[in-house]
């Protein structure tokens, strides 16, 4: 928009600009911009009075770590890049929260029958101090020895299977007989007379290792025959002349095939880069 204003002393004349995001929807690029904004500036440097520009560009030119508006030269800056920026849109809409969660995790022997039946004793605990009768009274007192009784044989049916499945396995029975009578394994050290001389003696015992395999190695014979000799005495035939860059369809088809699978050092989910994966993909093409 182009608006002219004029007085007795001065004329003013204002441009207010808008560039809409580029999107694959529109079809804008930056380079679009630039080639058709010198342009515009050329046309209004030749008009008399004074000139002002002013509007929206959507350029970050104060952040320099943008990677749209100031994209790095080398795969490493562009790779740290990458990384804050996602780390950043993560933080924005889904903060990190804390949350204290008491995990109790259920023990392999109990089943959904132990459940539904405790599920049951519970309401049945409930209804008798309510009615305060008799026959509710011994409806809870049955309840409570049938889950008792199912507890036991649940129990015995379960270590009985796992010490016939192990019959060879004298590592797992006695694991087994130790979580059976709660017996907490204890730690055999050598004997030291403190601390610090145990620590100091493992210390010693696995530099004097290494110190040792070094040597043993120096004093191997380089005349001896090769370890690997497909390796060593290979004659390589072919080289590397050029490199293609990857197109967008080639990546896009990697990604939509691996499995989403994730770690704490990636800057989004897996699952999360996948679905944003149009908008993203330009980026790491140019990585």
């Amino acid at each position: 928009m182009e608006v002219l204003l004029r007085t007795p002393a001065t004329v003013l004349r204002i441009g207010v600009l808008y560039r809409p995001p580029p999107s694959t929807e529109n079809g804008l690029t930056a380079t679009m911009f630039f080639n058709e904004f010198p342009i515009l500036l050329e046309r209004l440097a030749v008009a008399s009075g004074h000139l002002l520009v002013a509007g929206d560009f959507n350029f970050h030119v104060d952040d320099r770590t943008d990677i749209f508006s100031s994209p790095a030269c080398n795969v490493n800056d562009l790779c740290d890049q990458y990384d804050s920026e996602l780390s950043k849109v993560v933080d924005v809409y889904a903060p990190l929260k804390t949350r204290f969660v008491i995990s109790c995790p259920s023990a392999l022997w109990y089943g959904e029958e132990i459940a539904a039946e405790k599920c049951k004793r519970r309401k049945l605990e409930k209804r008798w101090p309510k009615s305060g009768t008799e026959a509710d009274k011994l409806q809870y007192s049955d309840q409570c020895s049938r889950v008792c009784k199912l507890l036991k044989s649940s129990k015995m049916s379960y270590y009985a299977s796992l010490i016939n499945e192990n019959k060879s396995d004298s590592k797992v029975l006695f694991n087994t007989i130790d979580h059976m009578l709660h017996c907490k394994p204890q730690n055999h050290y050598p004997s030291c007379g403190s601390p610090k001389e145990l620590r100091d003696k493992f210390a010693d015992f696995f530099c004097d290792k290494i110190v040792t395999i070094r040597h043993q190695l120096d004093m191997l014979s380089t005349t001896e025959a090769p370890a690997f000799p497909l390796i060593d005495d290979a004659i390589i035939t072919c080289e590397l002349s050029e490199f293609s860059p990857t197109s967008k369809d080639e990546l896009s088809g990697l990604v939509k095939k691996i499995t989403a699978k994730s770690c704490s050092l990636d800057p989004v989910p897996a699952s999360l880069l996948r679905y944003c994966i149009d908008d993203i993909l330009p980026i790491i093409k140019s990585v």
